[in-house]
């Protein structure tokens, strides 16, 4: 590992940090009290910090196919979570999730359903990039092109390729890497963002407020 990666990761594992200080703002904000979007917040930085670490060892293991699927399943977090700011009623939408009602299920406030590409759509709209990233990595979740190049390991000298089935990736660039690791943060970020929002809005009015404010 280069230790340009090795500092970027190192950089990566302090956001367990502002994670936990998240969780604390919303446990203790407006005495303590427990709205239903803070259980889904609460799942949310759960959710996040078990990828997070996951994804963390899994690189350090030079398990790249592993830890890159783990980034769309962090972006699914902070979509879904999102979500929240789009309908008419933020605790009612939290209190469907709980009861098991899928948010592709549920309607935003212009009628709308939630699927991931309307989610994509509206939150590429403040964040261009999520789509693209939600697209290179759909790759990883799902059996395609990039599984299959990851079993070839190719020489252009004689021109071969060599398939090999180890459980850790085929030699992966280090800016791969490096980029992996950025899109793992910003969507935390975003997700971050969101949590300071809720928690904004929390401090102020949550019984009157059906819509937490903008981060």
């Amino acid at each position: 590992m280069s230790p340009e990666l090795e500092s970027k990761l190192e950089e990566f594992d302090r956001i367990e940090d502002a994670l936990l200080e998240a969780a604390m703002c919303l446990f203790k904000a407006h005495g303590g009290a427990v709205y239903p979007l803070d259980l889904l917040a609460n799942a949310a930085i759960k959710r996040a910090k078990s990828l997070n670490s996951a994804f963390s060892m899994l690189l350090r293991a030079d398990n790249f196919l592993a830890a890159a699927h783990l980034i769309r399943l962090q972006l699914d977090s902070a979509l879904r979570f999102s979500a929240a700011w789009i309908v008419d009623d933020c605790h009612k939408f939290a209190h469907e999730v709980l009861k098991g009602v899928s948010i592709r299920d549920q309607k935003d406030r212009t009628g709308k359903k939630m699927t991931d590409a309307h989610l994509v759509s509206v939150l590429s709209e403040e964040e261009p990039w999520i789509a693209r990233v939600y697209e290179a990595t759909s790759g990883y979740i799902h059996l395609s092109e990039k599984h299959i190049f990851n079993t070839l390991s190719l020489s252009d000298e004689p021109r071969t390729a060599t398939i090999e089935i180890s459980s850790k990736s085929t030699p992966v660039p280090n800016q791969s890497k490096l980029e992996a690791v950025m899109a793992m943060m910003a969507i935390n970020r975003v997700l971050l963002g969101y949590l300071a929002g809720w928690h904004r809005t929390k401090e102020g009015s949550p019984k009157k407020s059906i819509r937490p404010t903008r981060r």
